[in-house]
């Protein structure tokens, strides 16, 4: 493999650990928006982690008895057999150790993420797509800036400029002493000659692009992500626009979670509850208002 190609292979790897990173980080911080109480009726192994995670992934889970495990409440796969009303009355069941159970409306309960009945995974990896463009568009144009040049020499001092240009992208200082003259045909010296790109600084614009998807992404899960800075350029009307907006985002699963569970309450005679994680969403609140306040005093002393 060449050197090209291998760099090549070296970014794309670089850029998909980046985006799966990404992806994982906002997997969990969307697990933990909702908390539930009695879910030991299923086994002391569920969790509200492990509930959120079958929303996020396949949109439903199904929780129903099985004559030898219990009560269990696992992602599930609707069937296209519906209702009039669109809703659909067979599902499978799918264990996350392969097993699988046919079910129906009259011996299980549907539980939906949201009356689409679509999981949070597609929206979760479109925005963590984005992010990692712009990170690596960044590193490009950082490193574009680094060195707004290009080297031109003879064969002969192809080591030579490799070193040199890996000196400045590593920030050291390149010095670049030739040991002997090259020289062309006719006899004239060969010497390195530089061309200058004139690439823009855009790492800025960039990272504000990403923080605009970053800000998407967690308004669509109902987190309020509006930093100090940027709540000062807002006026009331918009800022309460937009906290409206995020509650709506988190109330709206709200609801058919406490609707779906009362009907599981109903038919296997447990006392699950379900309620927004509102210490979650508070620390991770101020979390994000710390960490702006420190990006932004860190700009205005530069």
């Amino acid at each position: 493999m060449s050197d090209t190609k291998l760099k090549k292979s070296m970014e794309v790897k670089e850029a998909e650990q980046l985006r799966l990173w990404l992806v994982n980080n906002f997997v969990n911080i969307a697990c933990n928006l909702f908390k539930y109480k009695g879910l030991e009726f299923f086994g002391e192994d569920l969790t509200s982690e492990i509930v959120e995670k079958g929303y996020i992934f396949n949109g439903v889970n199904v929780a129903f008895k099985d004559e030898n495990l219990g009560a269990l409440c696992l992602p599930a796969v609707a069937s296209s057999r519906l209702s009039v009303y669109g809703i659909p009355k067979h599902y499978i069941a799918v264990g996350y150790n392969g097993k699988t159970w046919a079910l129906t409306s009259k011996n299980a309960v549907l539980l939906r993420n949201n009356g689409s009945f679509s999981g949070d995974i597609t929206m979760i990896n479109y925005y963590c797509s984005r992010m990692t463009d712009c990170e690596m568009a960044m590193k490009v144009n950082i490193n574009t800036n680094k060195m707004p040049f290009i080297v031109s020499g003879d064969n002969d001092q192809l080591l030579t400029m490799q070193n040199m240009l890996r000196q400045v992208t590593n920030n050291e200082i390149a010095i670049y002493k030739p040991k002997n003259k090259v020289k062309t045909a006719i006899g004239e010296p060969v010497e390195l000659s530089i061309v200058k790109t004139g690439a823009d600084y855009l790492a800025d614009k960039l990272n504000d692009t990403r923080l605009d998807y970053l800000s998407s992404l967690l308004t669509y899960l109902g987190l309020d992500n509006i930093s100090i800075e940027k709540r000062e350029r807002l006026n009331m009307v918009e800022a309460g626009g937009n906290d409206e907006h995020i509650k709506s985002n988190l109330y709206l699963k709200l609801k058919c979670r406490q609707e779906d569970w009362a009907k599981v309450n109903k038919m296997l005679g447990c006392n699950v509850s379900v309620e927004i994680n509102y210490d979650f969403i508070e620390n991770f609140k101020y979390a994000l208002e710390d960490e702006n306040k420190t990006e932004s005093e860190g700009s205005k002393d530069e």
